[in-house]
């Protein structure tokens, strides 16, 4: 015993056995506040008197650590007690439990650390396993309150500490932070008598898995990291000419639409609708190329690369980190094209075709031609 420990109250003990003259002896006591004991007895037999702790009044999670014969079963035998002798050394030691415990939070900016208004995450059980200092299994669980808190009282464990590990977790959330820094759901902590440990947190971040990556297929994204988004427009017969698309005008439908990747791979694939429309859904962040290709062989321009006519069309979409979808990368098909840069700028209809105003100034031109031989002829005359 050392005078910084202390006493534990209310402990019952029992001390039995046989006086000196045969007569039977049971005594019940209990520690007073400051764990003390005492109580007179007559004379014992030549066996001496068993005290026994009632092992019902300690403390949950308390564990024996000190017994007058060194075997920790709260059970002990005194010599034989003389008249006029005092017995002042059976004592019994506990060990106080520990607390060990914390949070577990939405990390949502996926630093690794908790920050100011990072919610926790309720209703996620918690289990511990391990052996406590005496050799004993431990297994307890709990579950996180609705601040994502969760707490054990538990006993001291043993050198090897016990494991902590996290239980499922709301979908699309991955961990980001734990005690031991192995991001992995769980950590081992050694627990010393009454030490409360309350830095046992652990982070996720909520992740999206898109199913088209910027490079590659599945990319799963962090919200920091941005997310999904859908790329989407239109592929149209521009049967008029006029680069803009008209309600007269016909929707190509099954036309082949192909994603690449920024090192040219295609990652999916699509057909346009009847009405021309194509879609490619849950697209990461990232730079890519959308082709066209008209299966009946007609000459096939990207809006926004109108200047490259072929059988197959592309333009680059660059998917930014907001989540915003990208919609209207649209594609027309023509049976021919003028020579030169294509006269259109898109599916909107805010610019007009060039190829009148070429023709206006080709007309000019002549015009302006004609004045001047006139003019000369005149002179010469």
């Amino acid at each position: 015993e050392h005078f910084t420990e202390l006493g534990v109250a209310g402990i019952a003990l029992t001390i039995s056995g046989v006086d000196a003259a045969g007569n039977p002896i049971n005594i019940e006591v209990a520690t007073d506040a400051d764990g003390n004991y005492s109580t007179e007895l007559p004379p014992s037999d030549a066996v001496g008197y068993t005290i026994t702790v009632d092992p019902a009044t300690i403390p949950e999670n308390y564990l024996a650590s000190g017994d007058p014969d060194a075997v920790l079963d709260l059970v002990t035998v005194t010599s034989q007690m003389l008249a006029g002798e005092a017995h002042m050394s059976a004592d019994f030691g506990v060990v106080p439990p520990g607390s060990l415990g914390d949070l577990l939070f939405v990390d949502l900016d996926g630093n690794g650390a908790l920050g100011l208004g990072e919610p926790g995450i309720a209703g996620v059980i918690v289990t511990v396993t391990g052996a406590d200092i005496l050799g004993n299994l431990v297994f307890e669980t709990t579950q996180t309150n609705a601040d994502g808190v969760y707490l054990f009282e538990l006993p001291a464990s043993n050198d090897d500490g016990y494991l902590v590990t996290i239980g499922a977790i709301p979908a699309h959330h991955v961990p980001t932070i734990d005690p031991d820094g192995v991001a992995d759901s769980e950590t081992e902590v050694v627990l010393a008598a009454g030490a409360f440990i309350d830095t046992a947190d652990f982070g996720f971040v909520e992740v999206v898995d898109c199913s088209i990556g910027s490079v590659g297929i599945n990319r799963q994204l962090s919200q920091v990291d941005g997310r999904c988004v859908q790329v989407s427009g239109k592929f149209w017969l521009d049967s008029d000419g006029d680069g803009v698309w008209g309600s007269d005008e016909s929707a190509i439908e099954g036309a082949v639409v192909h994603l690449l990747d920024a090192n040219g791979n295609v990652i999916a694939s699509t057909t346009t609708d009847a009405s021309g429309c194509y879609l490619f859904d849950n697209v990461a962040p990232g730079v890519y190329t959308v082709e066209f290709f008209d299966e009946q062989g007609r000459l096939v321009a990207a809006i926004g690369d109108g200047d490259v006519v072929s059988e197959r069309a592309t333009t680059t979409v660059t998917v930014g980190d907001q989540g915003e979808d990208i919609n209207g990368i649209d594609a027309l098909a023509r049976d021919s094209f003028p020579q030169g840069p294509l006269a259109f700028t898109g599916f909107s209809g805010e610019s007009q075709p060039l190829v009148p105003i070429a023709v206006a100034l080709l007309t000019l031109g002549m015009i302006l031609l004609g004045f001047s031989r006139r003019r000369r002829f005149g002179e010469q005359r």
